[in-house]
């Protein structure tokens, strides 16, 4: 098939420059990023931070039954961690297969024309998707794919820990927080059986602070009571 891509630069070898959104796609984009709000405001109802941001449109042509779409998965390191993945159908139906990774158990999903579907990007680490040749018969498809990019990605970091990790903040002041090139979140776990392990998919780093309530003891008042267990 044949592609296209608009938005923002992701660091891609195929591309060292790519034209700004056409303003034929900006009430989509828009549309695109309030259900984006809602689902990741949904997701995790206890966060302050801002959603992500849809800022990118990947358009693919593909025509007749010898087009395809190789076996893969959207995880580029430039994807915000917790975007969400939207793909508009135009023109000709065709099937597109999900198969997960560990089982090898596969799902087909017609896509007709306009219709939508979205995946996560935390899915990508577990399922990966294609078009077979044939999927597509005697006419043409154009798929177009949003999603929240930026190079600043690649630093993505997620904090997982107890009231220890209060202070550590993700934003753009240099002196209260992380900074700007360091986009990340936190996800409160008190108790190692409280972490989420789906909580740090996605991200470039990880950093697992939690435990000490788990040794923690009603009986250790001081250093000797230590001493005496």
């Amino acid at each position: 098939g044949i592609n296209a891509e608009y938005g923002v630069y992701t660091g891609a070898k195929s591309s060292d420059e790519v034209p700004p959104i056409p303003d034929a796609l900006k009430p989509i984009m828009e549309k695109l990023n309030g259900i984006q709000s809602e689902l990741y405001r949904s997701s995790h109802p206890k966060q302050t931070q801002s959603p992500p941001v849809i800022n990118s449109c990947l358009v693919n042509r593909y025509e007749g039954p010898e087009s395809f779409l190789p076996l893969h998965s959207d995880k580029e390191v430039t994807i915000h961690p917790e975007s969400s993945i939207f793909t508009l159908s135009v023109g000709q139906d065709c099937s597109l297969s999900f198969i997960e990774q560990d089982s090898g158990v596969e799902t087909e999903l017609t896509c007709s024309n306009r219709s939508l579907y979205y995946m996560s990007r935390k899915s990508q680490e577990i399922f990966k998707h294609q078009i077979r040749k044939g999927s597509v018969s005697n006419g043409v498809r154009y798929s177009f794919t949003f999603r929240a990019v930026d190079w600043k990605n690649k630093n993505s970091t997620c904090v997982i820990g107890d009231s220890n990790t209060g202070l550590l903040c993700f934003g753009s002041c240099k002196r209260r927080t992380f900074g700007e090139l360091m986009p990340g979140q936190k996800f409160f776990s008190p108790r190692v059986e409280d972490i989420d392990p789906k909580s740090c998919m996605g991200y470039a780093n990880v950093v697992l602070l939690c435990g000490i309530n788990d040794i923690r003891r009603p009986d250790v008042k001081c250093d000797s009571d230590i001493r005496n267990c």
